[in-house]
């Protein structure tokens, strides 16, 4: 049976709010009972965005937080909560559009990472509507730089923070240069927000006007969940 996450999403409201019905599920959303109907009759899969902004407005919530909810069992890959949020805000706000499995799961990969180091997990793959044909795939840089730090038999030593963001970056550009990965645009490393330190070290090494690596740091108070979005919008 396909995933299907609006009835994902309908079920955990059941289980959290004791709601009996499709009705008692449309009321407490204040959605039509037709809309609720559809997802479990398998006609509606995917929430639209008129769908998404009206629940987000009757809570009173972001957006993002709606979408999180909604596709939180839909990351194949084990990934953190922030990962997802910045994912659904590219998805939402910035014309990336999410990519499904036949199971109708988010895309994702588990490849080889490069220099032959560990296999790192791609946690999204997603791509930029509009004039790109290539591929986005989004990964964390806490299994990264974890990785790294296993890989090379070491404790991780924030004294040479410079050296583990070097070593990152040429693997990240290595994959993404490689014949084997021509099928990708663009990497995209996702930062916690307790990670800023890292995440400024990478931006400023990351002297890249093409934007084929791209950090992005969570920030549950910034208004797409993303401290900055000035590469984002460069982009295009």
């Amino acid at each position: 049976m396909a995933n299907n996450p609006l009835v994902f999403y309908f079920e955990k409201l059941k289980d959290d709010y004791d709601l009996k019905t499709y009705g008692d599920i449309a009321k407490y959303l204040d959605i039509s009972i037709g809309t609720v109907k559809n997802a479990y009759g398998g006609r509606t899969i995917n929430p639209s965005k008129r769908l998404v902004e009206h629940i987000a407005v009757h809570f009173n919530k972001n957006p993002n937080v709606i979408l999180k909810d909604i596709y939180n069992g839909s990351f194949v890959e084990p990934c953190n909560e922030y990962t997802k949020l910045v994912t659904l805000s590219l998805y939402y706000n910035f014309e990336y559009a999410l990519l499904y499995d036949d199971q109708n799961f988010i895309m994702s990969h588990k490849t080889d990472f490069p220099l032959h180091l560990a296999n790192m997990h791609v946690n999204a793959i997603v791509r930029l509507s509009g004039h790109e044909v290539k591929l986005t795939a989004i990964v964390e840089w806490s299994r990264l730089n974890s990785i790294l730090a296993e890989r090379c038999n070491c404790t991780y030593n924030p004294i040479l923070k410079n050296d583990y963001i070097l070593m990152a970056l040429s693997n990240l550009y290595y994959m993404i240069c490689s014949d084997e990965f021509d099928d990708l645009k663009r990497l995209i490393v996702v930062f916690a927000y307790d990670e800023e330190e890292d995440y400024q070290l990478f931006r400023k090494m990351c002297n890249d006007s093409k934007h084929r690596v791209l950090p992005l740091l969570y920030d549950e108070n910034a208004e797409y969940s993303i401290r900055d979005v000035d590469m984002l919008n460069d982009i295009g």
